[in-house]
């Protein structure tokens, strides 16, 4: 299995995200040839692991989608009254900025798919032997901390 790291995307999704008024993301997948693919809505759009957060911006605009400026600065302070959307873009976040922690606990441990089901997102993760899947609670009340890490180790389990 092919190493994809997907740590810097996640981090340009979530930056796009935290711009939004609501949801405008609500998944990620790798296609079998470890090409990628966002869901918006309900509709999966090809994208480029490689794409910027302006990158992914211009191609929403062109697949017909209204999409606010992306966030182009230093993060914000975390909302000390978040909403629902907060929790998944810190996930997103969290997700990109501990994806290097994660494959050193578990080296071909990877993201396969993220989707949003109401309030519970299904993280589908794979060593390319077998593959978990892992849940995270949207309304657990507090933002995501190094969730990459307790991935490898339940992964590992």
């Amino acid at each position: 299995m092919k190493d994809l790291r997907f740590g810097r995307l996640f981090m340009e999704l979530s930056a796009l995200e935290r711009t939004q008024g609501d949801f405008l993301l609500s998944g990620f997948s790798v296609t079998e040839l470890g090409n990628v693919a966002v869901k918006v809505y309900n509709e999966w759009v090809p994208c480029s692991r490689e794409a910027s957060r302006s990158d992914i911006e211009s191609l929403l605009i062109r697949a017909g989608y209204t999409v606010r400026p992306a966030w182009m600065q230093e993060l914000p302070p975390l909302n000390l009254e978040p909403k629902i959307h907060d929790f998944w873009v810190e996930l997103l976040q969290d997700l990109g900025s501990y994806e290097t922690e994660m494959k050193d606990i578990s080296p071909r441990l990877s993201y396969q798919r993220i989707e949003i089901f109401d309030l519970t997102v299904k993280i589908s993760l794979s060593n390319g032997e077998r593959t978990k899947i892992m849940q995270v609670r949207l309304d657990r009340g507090e933002f995501p901390a190094a969730l990459p890490v307790d991935f490898a180790f339940e992964f590992n389990k």
